[in-house]
């Protein structure tokens, strides 16, 4: 997928414009996880996001939430202009793009040792 400038600029009118905010939040995780993917940093939608996610809905979030799967901290730098395609404000951990919250959260742990 090659998310050109004008690619982005389409996937954001059209997110700004979907009143649904179940398909607005996967269609920003969507546009968020390809950008980072086209950098070399594949992410996952966690917490209560993906919970909204799988539930079509009954349980709403409020925000998205995304962990990395590479153990390297992504570059705040590459960050900064992967958020800055998509207009958005805030960072380096919270930004809020297209009228919703995006979280950069961490490392993706799946093989925790606590109970």
């Amino acid at each position: 997928m090659n998310l050109t400038i004008q690619n982005i600029k389409t996937a954001l009118a059209d997110i700004e414009e979907t009143s649904d905010l179940l398909e607005k939040a996967m269609k920003l995780a969507g546009l968020v996880t390809g950008l980072f993917r086209e950098a070399g940093w594949p992410l996952v939608v966690v917490g209560g996001s993906a919970i909204e996610f799988y539930t079509e809905g009954a349980y709403m979030s409020g925000d998205i939430g995304f962990c990395r799967q590479i153990l390297a901290p992504i570059p705040l730098r590459v960050s900064q202009e992967i958020m800055g395609k998509l207009g958005a404000a805030g960072g380096p951990r919270s930004w809020k793009v297209a009228g919703l919250f995006v979280d950069m959260l961490g490392l993706l742990e799946s093989e925790s040792i606590k109970r």
